[in-house]
């Protein structure tokens, strides 16, 4: 039995407790629990329990791994995810295409972001970045060009109006797309990729901005590090002048950015792709099949 996510990994556990033979239980652990309070020790106590009764947890990215294993797992592995959507090509003149669909200056500096509306992805920081950078004259000399930020994605609605609001007082040229269905378009037309997450695992996004050769700014939290590696700039959490500053330093180096492309490109080719990850969950059901006493 192979559980994803939090919850369903304890109705896996209590399913399978009560059964003879019972199956072997994998929990697969996508994202951290970030709750506070009262609510992140109940919720603690629930991680524990998938920790100490799987047969195995795998966690997206390392700080899950090492989160299971201090919990007690017997058995705890590193199971990253690919992007299906990564490395596709995209149709000539997407660039040109959709720059002009957004009434985008023809000589602006375009900042993406790809994410959906939630208070996790912290995107009041991002917001905040915009409005620093946007009222810095020395920053905006040296980049000698117009910036626009571009969010795309849906989620909480409240939080959505929000944001708008704040970007449209903000003095800065942000704007909120929605959902989009032609992400690998959008990242064709940017010059960076901007993620403000407070935690994220190997986030599919930006393996498809680094496949795209879109050089990559985002929050050294969760798997990212291991993620971009030398291949992108990594900024604190929460920190809107840290991101103001590495966004105003890579759009004023074209060179730069010219020198993280190649590397984004060369680190999404060296990491795994579907057909290892599949074959690495084959070798692991067969392991756990042959260990589980009385299944055939």
């Amino acid at each position: 039995v192979h559980a994803h996510g939090h919850q369903a990994g304890l109705l896996a556990l209590a399913a399978a407790r009560g059964t003879r033979p019972r199956p072997a239980v994998v929990v697969s652990w996508h994202n951290a629990v970030l709750a506070t309070g009262a609510r992140r020790a109940v919720l603690a106590l629930g991680e524990r329990l998938q920790a100490r009764r799987a047969d195995l947890v795998t966690g997206a990215s390392l700080d899950l791994v090492e989160r299971a294993t201090a919990l007690g797992a017997g058995g705890a592995e590193l199971a990253p995810v690919a992007s299906p959507r990564a490395g596709h090509e995209v149709p000539d003149g997407a660039r040109e295409r959709i720059r002009t669909e957004l009434g985008l200056d023809e000589r602006a500096l375009v900042a993406l972001t790809v994410s959906r509306i939630a208070p996790q992805k912290r995107l009041d920081v991002l917001l905040d970045a915009a409005t620093l950078l946007a009222h810095d004259d020395a920053a905006a000399r040296r980049v000698g060009a117009p910036v626009t930020w571009l969010v795309a994605g849906d989620g909480d609605a409240n939080l959505d109006a929000d944001l708008r609001a704040r970007a449209a007082a903000s003095g800065a040229d942000v704007r909120f797309l929605g959902a989009r269905s032609d992400v690998p378009e959008l990242l064709a037309a940017a010059d960076l990729f901007v993620l403000t997450s407070r935690w994220e695992a190997r986030a599919l996004v930006v393996q498809e901005a680094m496949a795209a050769g879109v050089p990559v700014v985002a929050t050294a939290v969760g798997g990212l590090p291991e993620l971009v590696g030398g291949a992108g700039i990594l900024v604190r959490e929460g920190d809107a002048l840290g991101l103001a500053t590495a966004v105003g330093d890579l759009l004023a180096a074209p060179r730069r950015r010219d020198t993280l492309a190649e590397a984004a490109r060369r680190r999404f080719a060296a990491l795994p792709g579907e057909s290892d990850i599949t074959r690495s969950w084959w070798t692991r059901y067969a392991r756990l099949a042959r260990a589980a006493r009385g299944l055939r």
